[in-house]
């Protein structure tokens, strides 16, 4: 049985379903080409997730489970609504596993230069992803005065709270995965709400963590 794949587009998904044991492997690909055509190497999971990537909090606090998405999070941001990010890990030795995560949603190491931390991201809108590390109390001093319209901070429980603090006034949107719900408490000028998993609730603009919340 010869499949026209130039034809599937017109078909319904349990006509598809249907047909998908009878393709070659060429005409199985061709239809993944077709499906996936102008669609990012990134794709928001539907949920928190979701809610996440949508909210217009200048100040975000997103917790969860291990395997959550909490960092994946931060990499949709940076690949599709900013310009200039920076993600955060306390050492540098701690972004090993970002760079390997980046490297598999884009398919490759295209863009990087692992000297400086900077990712020439290979997408639509000319986006730029820098990765930072600020192992001692002042190193938040070395990316002062850097423009960052996206500055995301990876397993804030690890960081010090001046350090957050120092870094995170300014104009940028603040994202941080707090760590299968860790303390989160957001306030100040500009703070409109959290999003998060276990834990976390939004309420009068500012974030707070619900002790009564059973996940």
């Amino acid at each position: 049985m010869r499949v026209q794949v130039a034809m599937l587009p017109d078909l319904d998904v349990q006509e598809l379903v249907r047909l998908m044991p009878h393709m070659t492997a060429a005409e199985r690909e061709e239809l993944d080409k077709l499906l996936t055509a102008g669609i990012g190497p990134w794709l928001e999971q539907i949920g928190p997730q979701m809610k996440a990537l949508d909210s217009q909090a200048d100040i975000l606090f997103y917790g969860g489970q291990a395997g959550g998405g909490k960092t994946d999070l931060l990499l949709g941001l940076a690949l599709t609504q900013h310009e200039k990010s920076i993600i955060f890990r306390r050492e540098a030795v701690q972004l090993v596993g970002i760079e390997e995560r980046l490297t598999t949603i884009l398919g490759s190491r295209k863009g990087y230069n692992s000297q400086d931390g900077v990712w020439h991201l290979p997408v639509p809108g000319d986006r730029v992803l820098e990765l930072g590390s600020v192992k001692e109390i002042n190193d938040w001093l070395k990316y002062q005065g850097r423009p960052h319209d996206l500055k995301a901070f990876d397993e804030i429980t690890h960081f010090l709270e001046v350090q957050f603090s120092s870094y995170s006034s300014g104009t940028a949107t603040i994202y941080a995965d707090t760590s299968n719900g860790g303390p989160a408490v957001v306030g100040g000028a500009g703070a409109r709400g959290v999003v998060g998993g276990a834990g976390h609730r939004e309420r009068d603009g500012v974030g707070h963590r619900d002790e009564n919340h059973e996940p």
